[in-house]
């Protein structure tokens, strides 16, 4: 709770002193409110390579307090991927307003990175990042999920063969990780974030005119001052986003630890 230089946090369900026990062992790389209602993806049973089994959604009806599973889960065990497919990880939703108020569409957008070799934690080459989109009223129907089909950038198709898919996002040398995307309503620009190279203290930033692309390159640092030498993950907050667009904040994980960094986006014609 608090403003974007004078919050606190306080744990609700699991860790030090939270009135709720933990919901589930294993992670969660982000959560969407969709009027009061809370999802997140759960990432797997614990820590590698127990990560990398499943991503489940889960739902909270009391701001976060309490989870429930609502039965959609995707990985191998489950036949969605087979062969020498290694699934996805570390999915998240695709930010817009308060609520999903300003939202392009009907639709929920989720983010997941190919796993690749699901025996490390390092970043993975080649880098693909996934689409997946499901209508929002039918959040909680695994049978109405669809995976991006086409290549980046290009007329949207889509599929329900997770087989099928194909990435939004490529990049084979500097490779990814976690990552997060929000829309920029005053830019009308998708913002994607993620570690590339490795997680000493690289930072990311891409952009798009629409979730499936085309992406551009906009920024690409090693700054471990400013990140940190053990990094995670980067999340541009809407919510503290200036009146003019220009001002941010990005919440991350600094050593593993809740971090937030502001900022101020220059754009083309500004003075030096």
């Amino acid at each position: 709770e608090g403003g974007k230089r004078d919050y606190r946090g306080a744990n609700l369900a699991g860790g030090k002193n939270a009135p709720h026990p933990a919901p589930f062992p294993g992670k969660s790389e982000g959560i969407l409110a969709l009027g009061r209602t809370l999802y997140l993806w759960r990432d797997g049973d614990g820590s590698s390579p127990g990560y990398f089994k499943f991503f489940e959604l889960h739902r909270s009806d009391d701001h976060g307090a309490t989870w429930r599973a609502v039965g959609v889960r995707f990985s191998r065990n489950g036949g969605d991927f087979t062969g020498a497919d290694a699934g996805m990880f570390a999915p998240a939703f695709c930010q817009f307003g308060q609520a999903y108020a300003g939202a392009r569409d009907d639709f929920v957008y989720t983010y997941a990175p190919d796993s690749i070799d699901p025996s490390h934690w390092h970043i993975r080459r080649p880098g693909r990042i996934n689409l997946l989109r499901v209508p929002r009223a039918k959040i909680e129907s695994k049978a109405a999920y669809e995976f991006y089909a086409a290549a980046p950038g290009a007329t949207p198709a889509w599929t329900k063969n997770p087989a099928q898919r194909k990435p939004v996002w490529v990049d084979a040398t500097q490779g990814t990780h976690r990552m997060a995307v929000s829309y920029h309503p005053l830019l009308k620009r998708y913002l994607l974030t993620t570690i590339t190279h490795n997680r000493d203290g690289w930072f990311s930033l891409y952009d798009a005119p629409e979730p499936w692309g085309p992406w551009t390159h906009a920024h690409t640092e090693f700054e471990p001052a400013r990140w940190g030498t053990y990094t995670i993950i980067f999340s541009f907050v809407n919510k503290w986003l200036s009146a003019d667009g220009r001002d941010f904040v990005i919440v991350h994980t600094k050593d593993d630890r809740w971090a937030s960094i502001e900022g101020r986006f220059k754009f083309v014609g500004d003075p030096p």
